[in-house]
């Protein structure tokens, strides 16, 4: 119990107003919250050195109401934003990686001119493709038909290149909104991806955040644009690219144009997605759509314990209501492909390995010999599954 003379010690935080909210945000436990601007002042008060009674006093002469201190440092506690609850261990630090990079460049880099180089790179792109379709590659376009260990190793190694560029240029988008940010790799369901913590973002301007989400995809369209720029110059013989080269600027621009087709997927917290929450104002889009369709399901099933989202504004809930069918719908054809392509093909592949491994030398004929990229998807893939078990379980225990 709190009495009218304890001070409350409150770590170093920043605020930021955002619509009728204000963001606080703990840089050191990579903590963000949306709060009302009232318990944003009260906050101000208490880590201002006012004790309880002080601050309490304030806010009534303010706001003509009685806060209740004790609630509300709990909330904050159950948050992870003050220092005696539990840190968010995310790897993200106020350094931040490649923080050599100065404000000032990471600006000059996301500057207007920067982004309409990179906008007439696009639509050279766009207009080669009309002028000449064969050059935007299909699927086969992974299908090597000679020197398959050769160009399998090639489009892994483009792939970590782009996908290094693609986190690079969220990191010095938000570097140039003045936020540090860390690379990692995470998992979005079963699926391993490459990821920048870039938590801080939500400090800045809704402008600063649209860039900072947006600037991999832009990257990536760039990327895109100017290797179907390259085939087309082949095609036309303008310049002389060999038969391996030019199967695998192919084979990299259908890999970009896979990553660009993952940020569509709105069911799980892409780009895109972070881009919409941004701009319709939604503090936590996912948590409050899951909370939503429990409280649905829970009017046919009274055991399930409803949540309170009366604190949700309507103009949100509205957003919920439709989000709530893009989320299902979208998880709904992820677990069906789970369960009827991914672990199948799994299963076949793991059984011939436990074959070999039992003396069978025939079975692992198909997996010595099978395309390359084939057997590094299904490693992966399996690395992805092992990963996304394991937070499962990681967070049910944390409960």
């Amino acid at each position: 119990m709190l009495s009218a003379t304890s001070r409350i010690t409150i770590p170093p935080f920043s605020q930021r107003a955002d619509g009728d909210d204000v963001i606080i945000g703990n840089p050191e436990r990579n903590c963000f919250l949306a709060v009302p601007p009232d318990a944003a002042a009260l906050l101000r008060w208490l880590a201002d050195g006012q004790t309880v009674g002080e601050a309490i006093a304030q806010y009534e002469q303010q706001y003509a109401a009685n806060p209740d201190v004790e609630e509300f440092l709990a909330s904050l506690e159950e948050a992870g934003f003050l220092d005696n609850s539990p840190r968010q261990d995310t790897g993200a630090t106020t350094r931040g990686h490649f923080s050599g990079i100065s404000v000032t460049a990471a600006r000059r880099v996301c500057s207007w001119p920067v982004a309409g180089v990179g906008a007439l790179v696009v639509i050279a792109g766009l207009f080669a493709c009309v002028t000449q379709p064969c050059i935007v590659p299909g699927p086969n376009a992974l299908v090597f038909q000679h020197d398959q260990l050769g160009l399998a190793i090639g489009v892994t190694l483009t792939t970590l290149i782009t996908v290094f560029f693609h986190e690079l240029a969220h990191l010095i988008a938000a570097r140039a909104a003045d936020v540090p940010s860390r690379m990692g790799i995470g998992t979005r369901l079963w699926v391993l991806v490459a990821e920048t913590d870039m938590s801080g973002i939500w400090l800045a301007s809704r402008s600063q955040r649209c860039v900072a989400f947006l600037a991999g995809a832009a990257l990536d369209a760039v990327m895109a644009s100017g290797l179907l720029l390259v085939v087309f110059a082949a095609t036309r013989t303008w310049i002389a690219l060999d038969t391996n080269t030019l199967a695998l600027v192919r084979a990299t621009i259908f890999v970009v144009f896979t990553r660009l087709l993952w940020q569509l997927y709105l069911f799980l917290p892409t780009d895109v997605y972070y881009v919409l929450i941004t701009l319709f104002g939604c503090k936590n889009l996912m948590r409050d759509t899951r909370a939503y369709l429990l409280n649905q399901l829970a009017r046919a099933a009274p055991r399930i314990r409803q949540t309170d989202q009366s604190d949700v504004p309507a103009h949100e809930m509205r957003v919920v209501r439709w989000f709530a069918l893009v989320w299902l719908g979208g998880r709904m054809v992820a677990f069906a492909s789970l369960f009827l392509i991914t672990l199948p093909v799994l299963a076949g592949y793991l059984a011939m390995l436990g074959r070999g491994v039992s003396g069978d030398e025939q079975a692992l004929r198909p997996l010595l010999e099978g395309p390359p990229l084939v057997i590094l998807a299904v490693a992966i893939q399996s690395f992805g599954l092992v990963a996304w078990l394991r937070s499962l379980v990681f967070n049910r225990r944390s409960v």
